[in-house]
């Protein structure tokens, strides 16, 4: 199956045991301060597609900026460590 963003929204897809996002860091960089969040977001969303089964899933992230801490967070599913750097950015800039 191929799909885009809708997939990730709200789909119960029990038979899916692998996600593969290609250019997952293509958001980071649009002309919004939300943009790490929005792409935190999506990555995590369509990470839970996989593996809802007994089947087990993986997730496979294509980026050209795996160092950046929204891909970090979302890779290792860590909402606390993605809230902590995010706030920091927006406190830092004086973004709400």
């Amino acid at each position: 199956m191929v799909g885009t963003q809708m997939i990730a929204k709200g789909l119960d897809l029990p038979m899916v045991t692998l996600v593969g996002v290609i250019a997952a860091d293509s958001a980071l960089y649009l002309p919004d301060f939300r943009s790490a969040e929005r792409t935190f977001q999506l990555l995590t969303q369509v990470a839970g597609r996989a593996g809802r089964s007994d089947l087990g899933g993986s997730v496979i992230i294509q980026t050209y900026t795996p160092e950046h801490y929204a891909i970090q967070a979302a890779a290792q599913h860590d909402y606390h460590a993605f809230y902590q750097r995010e706030m920091r950015f927006r406190q830092e800039h004086g973004y709400p």
